[in-house]
Order: C-alpha cells, then structure tokens, then sequence
C-alpha cells in the first residue's frame, strides 16, 4: 500500500519483527493493486487519511501488531528507528490494531481530530 520508506527485519528478545514505514495515497505515495484484490490503495484514503505510518508485523507474517500514523515523514523515520531500538532492547509495545488481520484502529474522524489539536497548538505557539 503506497510507497515504502523503510523496512527492518528486527531480532530482538521477543522474536524476529519486521518494521515498516510506508508514504500512504493521502501522502501522495505510490498507486498501489495487489494481484489478489479488485481494490487499488487509493480507494482506502478515506479510510486511512493520514499520510506516513509505521506497522510492525511478526516476522513473514501480515498480521499488524502495532500502528503508528504520523503528519510528516521527519516523524514517521524518527518512530521507526524507535520501534527498531523497543524491538532490539526486548520493550514490549502494541496497540493502534484491531481484529485478526490487525488493522489499524485510529479512525478518519481519530485522525481529524489529533491533526486539529496539533494545528492548534503550533498556532498557539504551544
């Protein structure tokens, strides 16, 4: 889905993870078809408005185990290298999935809202 700007496959002492950061369609990442869907990335924007996340996935498999979506990708490559680093110290970590294909959970109307509060903020000069 989208444009990939990082991939670590982790050894830690919690077992092996692969560490992925993606630029979304909403970033203007890359149009993306899996050969196993009627559905482009493109139709999930709505779904999934922010425009860079990190995912972690149990090594070789798709299910999510953790989400992170962020505003800039100075942010995402900086929580990357820091679920790189939890992973490597044996840090438990999760959350920001739901359900068996562990999905993102933060909802468009989520994600409205957090962007809101920051806006504010840098306006406020907080």
């Amino acid at each position: 889905m989208a444009t990939q700007l990082a991939s670590d496959t982790v050894t830690g002492p919690l077992g092996i993870f692969q560490v992925s950061t993606i630029q979304t369609d909403a970033g203007g990442g890359d149009e993306y078809r899996s050969t196993l869907s009627p559905f482009t990335s493109s139709d999930y924007v709505s779904e999934t408005p922010w425009p860079f996340e990190t995912m972690i996935f149990r090594y070789r498999s798709r299910t999510g185990l953790y989400h992170a979506p962020y505003s800039t990708k100075a942010e995402a490559m900086r929580g990357h290298a820091q679920m790189v680093e939890t992973i490597k110290q044996g840090i438990e970590f999760g959350g920001g999935v739901k359900g068996v294909f562990g999905t993102p959970s933060m909802t468009a109307a989520q994600w409205e809202e957090r962007t809101k509060a920051r806006g504010k903020k840098e306006k406020d000069g907080n």
